[in-house]
């Protein structure tokens, strides 16, 4: 490149490496580009599944709860017998059919766990008919009967025993 003649021949050997330098860049550029907005995609997918992972753990500890009520509520009016307890046992009959409805939509795009959902529903229901039961047995037959059946309600015994009886999907 110290001749005349050669001077345009290197120049232009250095434009074309200039050129394939700033091509190579750009491609650099590019890929990566490419890939941050692939993962980003797959982080925000990923944050929407833990939220939603997050709403049916919340939607089962709320029916857990409301279950919890029922219990108390007809507890409360056997012991009382005043019929103004009950409206606190019906908000949470109320509250478990709304909190099965919730679980029901926001798993349905989960077979595995549609496949346990019917054990819930049973089991939910179970524990309203007797707690319905000890409530009539205490407005028809008075205190004594109606807390001794309500010793021997279903679904007694340990709180792992019970969450057993459902398996958790994967």
């Amino acid at each position: 490149c110290l001749s005349d003649w050669s001077s345009d021949v290197c120049s232009s050997d250095l434009t074309a490496k200039v050129r394939m330098a700033f091509g190579f860049a750009m491609l650099t550029l590019l890929l990566m580009g490419s890939f941050s907005y692939r993962w980003m995609v797959l982080s925000e997918e990923s944050d929407r599944w833990v939220l939603h992972t997050h709403q049916v753990i919340e939607n089962i500890q709320d029916l857990d709860l409301a279950m919890s009520g029922v219990e108390t509520a007809s507890r409360e009016f056997v012991l009382t017998g005043k019929e103004s307890d009950l409206d606190a046992y019906r908000g949470s009959v109320a509250k478990v059919a709304r909190d099965e409805a919730t679980i029901r939509t926001l798993t349905a795009d989960n077979p595995v766990q549609q496949i346990h959902f019917p054990d819930l529903e049973v089991l939910a229901a179970e524990r309203i008919q007797h707690a319905d039961m000890i409530i009539n047995l205490r407005r028809h037959r008075g205190l004594d009967r109606g807390a001794r059946q309500h010793k021997s309600r279903p679904g007694r015994g340990s709180a792992p025993a019970k969450r057993r009886k459902i398996p958790h999907a994967p």
